[in-house]
């Protein structure tokens, strides 16, 4: 079964893609990870401002930049 986390921190979004057979250690496929830079986002009062709810609002980034590096080599 393949299964694929997706962690969205104040530094980056990661994003594992591993293999998962019953009895068996994860095999580890893909990982991408892309800053998002939050912390430069957030006010006295911790909230994230516009400019970082629209860099973080969808995961699009991530995919495109994956597949691109991927095909780039």
């Amino acid at each position: 079964m393949r299964l694929g986390v997706l962690d969205i921190g104040s530094n980056a979004a990661q994003l594992q893609v591993v293999d998962a057979l019953a009895g068996a250690p994860p095999l580890p496929i893909r990982a991408v990870k892309i800053p998002t830079r939050l912390g430069q986002e957030a006010s006295v009062e911790g909230a994230i401002g516009q400019q970082g709810i629209d860099r973080i609002g969808m995961p699009y980034p991530i995919l495109p930049y994956h597949y691109r590096s991927e095909r780039e080599g």
